[in-house]
């Protein structure tokens, strides 16, 4: 039972701290890659990200959401996955979330970085897929995996779905 218990505490936590992709439900928003409004109804990803000590949801549209996107080997193992928590090892791939304007990513500033173990993920790679179109191999590092890496990223099970209601 207490098992049982974790997994489900474990589960709620990785939907927490994962990207989420959903409607925008009013045209207050604004997207943090391009400072545009986000319409209601218009789509939209969000990452967490800390501010003034709390966690906020930082908004950019859907369709400029990949340019923040990179596929990297881990240099070390100083990192861990933002939705997992668990740890990162050196030599492993991960996904690095930048939150940022379009000129600090073109300059590669230091930005607000988030880090992600792909798999993850899974759930919200195949939402962000079937509402874009975005395959993973359109992502910037994208060589580093191989297709069945890709396949596998989009094919999560139901155990795995997405539900806007569980971010």
């Amino acid at each position: 039972m207490a098992s049982a218990r974790r997994r489900l505490r474990d589960v709620s936590l990785t939907r927490r701290f994962a990207p989420k992709i959903e409607q925008a439900k009013s045209g207050r928003a604004t997207c943090k890659m391009t400072g545009e409004k986000i319409d209601a109804g218009e789509l939209r990803v969000g990452l967490p990200v800390f501010c003034r000590g709390q966690q906020v949801t930082a908004w950019q549209k859907a369709a400029h959401f990949s340019k923040a996107l990179r596929f990297e080997t881990a240099p070390d193992n100083r990192s861990k996955c933002k939705a997992s928590k668990e740890k990162i090892t050196k030599g492993e791939i991960r996904l690095c979330a930048r939150v940022g304007t379009f000129a600090q990513l073109e300059a590669n500033d230091e930005l607000n970085k988030m880090f992600y173990n792909p798999m993850a993920i899974r759930p919200f790679w195949k939402a962000f897929h079937e509402a874009t179109g975005v395959h993973p191999s359109s992502i910037e590092g994208a060589e580093l995996l191989d297709e069945a890496y890709h396949k596998a990223l989009l094919d999560a099970n139901e155990d795995e779905r997405y539900e806007e209601a569980d971010c």
